[in-house]
């Protein structure tokens, strides 16, 4: 029940360079979608054998996800229904490693709108609601499943403190035209 998701965030971590954050400083999204475990070292073997670098030692996966972490904002999706989402070992596995970036997708169909607003609420473009809503008004029948999924990644945005409007519009103020 693993597969090497370690050997992808590894790649990921130290063989991609991203022009967001490489230009303005802002990590990109990664989104990785399975039913497994990952293992849990990055081997040294593998890296040299399919990568072609060499390491001084085996990488422990959490080691490697901080270091993907600094580049990216980690996502794991896990489609109900395939072989091994209902295990509990796979949703403590990768909710110890990402917690809240776990996502469970009932419907494998939703999963370009799933990711679509995921972005959209880590960049706080968007709160879930006003994002379900423009499912809906696309004709996307994917709403009830991405509400699931994104439930708990919900960022509505802090109310913002505005000052009153002024009662007297003609009333002469201290502010001048630059």
């Amino acid at each position: 029940m693993t597969e090497s998701y370690e050997l992808a965030m590894y790649f990921m971590a130290r063989h991609t360079s991203i022009d967001c954050f490489e230009r303005r400083g802002r990590r990109g999204y990664l989104f990785m979608i399975g039913d497994e475990l990952a293992y849990p070292r990055v081997k040294r073997s593998e890296v040299a054998g399919v990568v072609g670098a060499e390491l001084d030692e085996d990488v422990p996966i959490a080691a490697i996800v901080r270091e993907l972490r600094r580049m990216y904002d980690v996502y794991f999706i896990i489609p109900e229904g395939a072989s091994h989402s209902g295990d509990r070992r796979l949703k403590d596995f990768w909710n110890r490693l990402l917690g809240q970036n776990v996502l469970y997708l009932d419907d494998l169909d939703a999963v370009c709108e799933t990711i679509a607003l995921t972005v959209g609420l880590a960049e706080e473009a968007i709160d879930l609601d006003e994002g379900l809503g423009h499912l809906a008004e696309t004709g996307s029948d994917a709403g009830a499943t991405v509400g699931r999924a994104l439930a708990r990644l919900d960022r509505r945005p802090a109310a913002k403190a505005v000052s009153p409007a002024p009662t007297d519009l003609s009333a002469p103020t201290d502010t001048r035209r630059l």
